[in-house]
């Protein structure tokens, strides 16, 4: 799965601002999930450097469902008032992320 994703990201980087979205390949995932990483320090990606990685494993979705996933992020990406993703604990990110979602 993590070769496919760095693959992938020879091909295009998925990062952008502060954020990276990198995905593996369907066909090496079991089933489907979306692994958030918050670092404590920014790592070079692509042309930029990134803090939080949203790292997608999909199984079996169209493209609709793959546009829906995507747009879902960018929300939670973007409406990130209260600072969640920067400042919360384990348990304030999943609630935020699976309200999101």
């Amino acid at each position: 799965i993590i070769e496919s994703a760095k693959e992938r990201e020879q091909f295009s980087y998925t990062s952008f601002e502060k954020f990276a979205t990198p995905h593996a390949n369907p066909q090496y995932v079991k089933k489907s999930a979306i692994i958030f990483l918050r670092l404590t320090n920014e790592i070079p990606w692509g042309d930029t450097r990134v803090r939080f990685i949203f790292f997608l494993c999909v199984k079996d979705e169209g493209p609709q469902q793959l546009e829906k996933i995507f747009d879902s992020l960018l929300t939670i990406i973007d409406e990130n008032e209260k600072g969640y993703l920067v400042k919360g604990d384990a348990q304030q990110i999943l609630d935020y992320l699976k309200e999101g979602l």
